[in-house]
């Protein structure tokens, strides 16, 4: 059975990111089943929320963590077993704190990692990797991470490393690229010659190889509708330029279908769009 990796992030009016590879597990039954979405209404779900974040853990496990459901911003742990149809709340300690607007993707093995937010007062910079097997939460505390932000993106490069691009931080709009290595614990600024304009509530997924797919977003000004492909063993963004790209787009998610594919779902431009795009 082929199997190909779900990737989302649920936003509310800023990207959450968003987070890298995402729910392979959910492959086996939904994209499989004669394209059909199944509403699997699990017993005992995660309170209702927006703003969090979801990722690929391996096998058939995701994670969920954070978010806000419209009273509070929220701290909990949950993953989901698709064989059993079972969302559990870990209930890790120590965990991250409270947030939304954060970035979360698969880093390798069952871990998951996370970056920044915002927990209502604050924009973070927090570095949080999730391991399953132990079920702990570690703040990796790397020397010299990315500044502060939230409504950011990260993608999967493949091996443990993970690419980071733009975001915000207030009105301070961000266009820097980093990439973290899990086996050293080290952010690297890659500053790369011609990157992508700074921009926020874009999306980014793994496209194969040690590369990223990054489409649209907002730069403080206009709607987006560019192409962009990081490739790590090159510290290169190439503007893909492609014909008849989406419409441009913030707000929207796309995730890793396998092999060099990507698909795209939805955003906002002046209404909200329900169209999917490969």
């Amino acid at each position: 059975m082929k199997t190909k990796w779900l990737f989302t992030f649920v936003r509310r009016w800023t990207t959450r990111a968003t987070l890298i590879l995402a729910l392979m597990f959910m492959s086996a039954t939904l994209v499989s089943a004669a394209h059909t979405w199944t509403n699997r209404n699990p017993s005992s779900p995660p309170s209702a929320r927006n703003n969090h974040a979801l990722a690929y853990l391996g096998g058939n496990q995701g994670l969920l963590f954070g978010g806000y459901d419209g009273s509070n911003y929220v701290g909990d742990t949950w993953t989901y077993d698709l064989g059993a149809n079972t969302w559990t709340n870990r209930n890790p300690s120590p965990s991250p704190t409270a947030r939304f607007s954060h970035a979360m993707t698969y880093i390798g093995d069952d871990q998951a990692i996370l970056f920044g937010g915002f927990d209502g007062m604050n924009n973070l910079q927090d570095t949080w990797v999730y391991d399953l097997s132990a079920n702990t939460w570690t703040n990796k505390s790397p020397a010299s991470p990315p500044a502060i932000r939230y409504d950011h993106a990260m993608a999967y490069l493949g091996g443990d490393q993970v690419v980071l691009f733009g975001g915000h931080e207030g009105t301070n709009y961000l266009g820097d690229t980093w990439v973290y290595d899990l086996s050293a614990n080290t952010w690297t600024n890659q500053n790369p010659v011609s990157p992508p304009v700074a921009r926020f509530q874009h999306a980014m997924a793994y496209i194969g190889g040690d590369q990223a797919m990054m489409f649209g977003g907002f730069d403080g000004t206009n709607n987006l509708q560019d192409t962009w492909v990081y490739d790590l063993s090159a510290n290169t963004w190439t503007n893909k330029s492609p014909a008849s790209p989406p419409a441009a787009r913030w707000d929207h998610a796309t995730a890793y279908i396998g092999g060099d594919q990507v698909i795209l779902f939805g955003g906002y431009n002046t209404d909200y769009l329900g169209d999917t795009w490969v």
